[in-house]
């Protein structure tokens, strides 16, 4: 070996630094602490000679020696004594093969393998884990048995892995599988899980699955009960992955199982809990998903994660979005941003924008939706480019721009957001994406955009793949090329199927196909058995509801499933093979399925078949006969099914979809109620000169949704059941082909739907009168004139009712709780409040107990126990043994409604109110003018007074047509005065 004077002697020939690396690396081997010492004598003998440029110019040379010097030589040149030796002189080789050729060259520590190995396991070096790793798998392939063996090489698989070289860590592990098999069981586990991650990592989600059940069965057997939870766990999120959701519920309960109760594993707990909860939301359990969420939530803060937490927070924001309770999903969002911004966490401000973004799209607030990705791409300058992040903001700016009109800007978008996906290895994801967007709306380039389409199908996985398949089948039917796109839609179907029947990827996939049949193929037959099997799937989902109101989302989710079967049984009964009757009979049963679940289940009632109705209509019927009409409002028709006294059930569908009847609802709050939001801002309409804004875009809906007049008798009564916007617009008010008004013809009653209007119409009838009324008037804080609240009680005892009142701080809800329960109506002037996330938590804004200051109508703001003193909510109604055969709202607030999902059901008190048992209920759809609005209730509390047996839709219907009928007063036969106070529930 060259001895380090040689060394010594040239590098003190040596005329650059920057030769200094190349130099001593082509000096190997030598020992480089001995050439330090060497040249720090030589500094010395040189300091101590007089000569002190040399001395100053070796002791300057030193650092520049220690900071070149190779690894190898730092290690030494003698040979190793200790196995702690040879570990120091194997971390100084960078390559593994120089590792390996150290180490052969010391035979004489074999018999120190297995010690060596066992600590050095347990030992690595933060800052040279790779070293370490490569020194492990050298000890064990040389010296190691089988354990070893395997070891050494699932210690160097991690470092492949973290250097990307997956292809070389798997032959690693493959070449250690025999050796595994002759090991203890703790190592083949170890094996099992490493090659089992290995395959998850890269995709191949089978062989994980594969190899995760092998390691169960080990596991198991051996009484391992980590292994086999993480097993289990493992196995769940690829099962998800692939799609089959039930075994991935089995597995993740299993996990979760093995936690002890109070396990210090709180962070594994949080884990599985938000895992199970995506689980429970593939199979459309969002209420049972959002359970889960907030456990996690909760588990992830004791164990002090808060990136799980905040994970586990934002699937549950997710979770009430999917569900279609986006106002909520929004606040649950912008909560979640705040926090994020607060603790400066750059990559969940990111997300969060752009889950906002998505939502806002979803809304239709495209303007809004544009800023949110536009910050989410500004909130990042410290991320990596071209992250999953990036590519969902780039599209969502495309989607927002295609939203406003700009297609150029919306392909320039897309365009970007593939080619950095592509780029940052992102391919299959950023393909399937793009398929789904670009050139879509023009279809600029057709062949461009098939062949995106295509290649997106071939690189997708499950979940993706039945999304980019099903859109890809639709494109080659419109092509024309009926039968590839039905084979298409099969296979997927069946996979689907296959992988697990109950998801909401086959269900999506069934009604999908459904519609295809329906439409372009041409099969209505087939169509119809699709839709339902479909449907079945969705009374599943019903059935497994865990509250009342999961019941109408699950409807809102699956409406096209409802609307499809309506558009068959109604549209075209005959391409059914069907007869009409019987058709109509089936497609009413179907939508009345549809109809107000929430309050059906409020109810404990079930929906009403049409035989059903019929046999009810015959009981409760008045004796000049009555006909019940209920409609069904779908995208683009209306459905109308009447059921008549004396008269066979029929149906009719007319051309009113309901984006048309979403934008007539709005327009007339606006017309009706003023507008002080938008620019300029617009007043409430001027009572003695109603005209003066038109209307005539109600006016233009009247003829075809009162098309059913044609079936009905005049002068009899119609109890009508509107459905989603139509809830919002005055039917009665709307006229007629001959342009009469409906109210002049009929007199009309509402109810959410038949089936939960029979609970009131099956009890004894009508209730007793004696004349005992009672009035509670409360101003809130804010109103500028409290009196006005306080002057109804007037209007009842003009009417000659005995009249029982509680005004301002008197009305306290336990008070007039207890007067409710003796009276034959009730009348409240007062605020409402609506809670749209617990319905029976709203209420009546009444006077909190032991104060003389009126409550304030925002009630959001107000504490738990605040709310619960100002409150009276129509929950505490249950209590009673009997209710007002009348409820009467009059005041603004009870006007407001708010559509919560396409489901039929609705935020406001009237539905609140029917919900808890409520007979009847006379509120308000817009803001009541005080003087008309005071002489209708008046005319109808005289009528009900006067004539104890009279029924209450006369009159109710009387009042009406006082209104109607005064020629003193002309504007008051407009619908602004005659039409916004309706009654709901039972009419007798």
């Amino acid at each position: 070996m060259t001895t380090t004077d040689h060394v010594l002697e040239r590098l003190m020939l040596l005329d650059q630094l920057q030769h200094l690396p190349a130099f001593l690396e082509a000096e190997l081997p030598f020992d480089g602490a001995q050439l330090l010492a060497g040249l720090r004598s030589r500094a010395a003998d040189a300091e101590l000679s007089g000569r002190r440029a040399e001395a100053d110019f070796l002791r300057a040379l030193i650092p520049h020696v220690e900071a070149a010097m190779p690894r190898s030589a730092r290690a030494g040149a003698q040979a190793p004594t200790t196995p702690r030796d040879l570990l120091d002189r194997l971390l100084a080789f960078d390559s593994p093969l120089d590792q390996y050729l150290c180490a052969r060259r010391h035979p004489e520590l074999a018999a120190a393998a297995p010690s060596l190995l066992q600590s050095w396991f347990g030992a690595a070096r933060h800052s040279e884990t790779d070293r370490h790793a490569a020194a492990c798998a050298v000890i064990g392939v040389i010296w190691g048995g089988p354990e070893a063996r395997v070891l050494g090489r699932l210690f160097w698989s991690v470092v492949l892995r973290r250097r990307g070289a997956t292809g070389a860590a798997r032959r690693h592990l493959d070449r250690a599988e025999p050796d595994s098999l002759a090991s203890g069981v703790k190592v083949r586990l170890q094996w099992l899980g490493a090659r089992m991650g290995l395959a998850e990592a890269s995709g191949q989600l089978e062989e994980a699955v594969r190899r995760a059940k092998e390691g169960l069965i080990v596991a198991e057997a051996h009484g391992q009960t980590p292994a086999a939870q993480a097993f289990h766990r493992t196995l769940a999120g690829c099962l998800r992955s692939l799609g089959r959701t039930g075994p991935a519920l089995s597995h993740v309960d299993s996990a979760l199982a093995m936690l002890p109760d109070h396990s210090p594993l709180a962070d594994l707990r949080s884990e599985l809990l938000n895992l199970r909860g995506l689980i429970h939301e593939d199979q459309g359990e969002y209420d049972l998903g959002a359970a889960d969420y907030g456990a996690a939530s909760a588990e992830a803060q004791r164990a002090g994660d808060e990136r799980r937490r905040f994970t586990a927070e934002t699937n549950r924001a997710a979770s009430l979005w999917k569900a279609g309770r986006v106002r909520e999903a929004l606040r649950a969002f912008e909560h979640l941003l705040a926090q994020a911004r607060r603790q400066q966490r750059v990559g969940s401000v990111s997300a969060t924008l752009n889950n906002m973004g998505q939502l806002r799209l979803e809304m239709g607030d495209a303007a809004g939706a544009r800023e949110c990705f536009r910050d989410a791409i500004n909130a990042r300058p410290t991320l990596p480019q071209g992250d999953r992040s990036e590519i969902i903001s780039l599209f969502g700016l495309g989607d927002a721009s295609a939203a406003l009109g700009d297609n150029e800007t919306a392909e320039v978008l897309y365009t970007l957001a593939l080619t950095t996906g592509v780029t940052a290895g992102h391919y299959e994801d950023a393909i399937a994406d793009y398929a789904l967007r670009g050139q879509k709306g023009e279809n600029k380039d057709r062949a461009a955009y098939l062949g995106a389409l295509v290649d997106a199908y071939e690189q997708s996985s499950w979940p993706a793949r039945p999304f980019v398949g099903s859109q890809l089948a639709h494109e080659i039917i419109v092509d024309g090329r009926h039968e590839d796109g039905r084979r298409m839609l099969l296979d997927l179907l069946e996979e689907a199927s296959t992988r697990a029947p109950d998801s909401l990827a086959c269900l999506h996939l069934r009604t999908r196909f459904a519609a295809e049949l329906a439409g372009a193929l041409g099969d209505p037959r087939s169509a119809l058995a699709e839709f339902q099997h479909a449907r079945r799937h969705v009374q599943q989902l019903l059935t497994r509801a865990q509250i009342p109101e999961r019941r109408a989302e699950l409807i809102s989710e699956h409406f096209s499933v409802y609307e499809g079967l309506l558009a068959l049984l109604v549209g075209n009964p005959d391409g059914l093979g069907l007869d009409p009757r019987e058709a109509w009979r089936l497609a009413f049963d179907l939508h009345e399925e549809a109809k107000a679940p929430t309050t059906l289940a409020r109810l404990s009632s079930a929906p009403l078949r049409s035989d059903e109705v019929e046999a009810l209509l015959a009981e409760v019927a008045p004796p000049a006969g009555m006909t019940f009409v209920s409609f069904f409002c779908g995208s683009e028709y209306t459905y109308c099914f009447i059921i008549g006294t004396n008269a066979d059930l029929r149906a009719t569908r007319v051309r009113v979809g309901r984006g048309e009847l979403q934008d007539a609802a709005e327009q007339l709050r606006r017309i009706f109620n003023g507008d002080p939001k938008c620019f300029p801002p617009l007043a409430p309409l001027r009572p003695r000169s109603p005209q003066r804004r038109s209307i005539t875009f109600l006016d233009a809906l009247g003829p075809r949704l009162t098309a059913f007049v044609e079936f009905t008798q005049p002068q009899t009564l119609i109890c009508a059941s509107p459905h989603g916007p139509l809830h919002l617009l005055p039917l009665h008010a709307l006229p007629m082909a001959d342009g009469t008004r409906l109210v002049e013809r009929n007199c009309v009653t509402y109810c959410p739907s038949l089936s939960s209007l029979a609970p009131a119409l099956r009890r004894i009838s009508p209730l007793p009168r004696d004349g005992r009324a009672l009035f509670v008037g409360v101003a809130a804080q804010e109103d500028p004139n409290p009196a006005l609240f306080q002057t109804d009680g007037a209007l009842l005892e003009a009417a000659g009712w005995n009249v029982t009142r509680f005004t301002g701080t008197d009305a306290q809800p336990s008070v007039v709780l207890q007067a409710l329960d003796t009276v034959d109506v009730a009348h409240f002037t007062c605020h409402g409040y609506t809670d749209p996330v617990n319905p029976l938590e709203s209420g009546l804004v009444l006077s909190p107990h032991g104060t003389r200051v009126p409550p304030t109508k925002h009630v959001r703001r107000l504490s738990v126990a605040q709310r619960s003193d100002t409150l009276l909510r129509p929950s505490q109604l249950l209590d009673l043994e009997s209710l007002p055969a009348l409820l009467t709202l009059r005041a603004c607030s009870s006007a407001w409604q708010a559509e919560m999902n396409r489901g039929d059901e609705f935020a406001g008190l009237t539905r609140v109110l029917l919900q808890v048992g409520a007979r009847s209920v006379l509120s308000t759809l817009w803001n009541v003018d005080q003087e008309s609005s005071g002489r209708f209730v008046s005319a109808l509390y005289a009528r009900i007074h006067a004539d104890p047996g009279s029924s209450l839709w006369t009159c109710y219907w009387h009042a009406q047509k006082e209104l109607l009928g005064d020629t003193d007063a002309p504007w008051l036969a407009h619908p602004y005065h005659f039409a916004p106070m309706v009654l709901h529930g039972d009419w007798r």
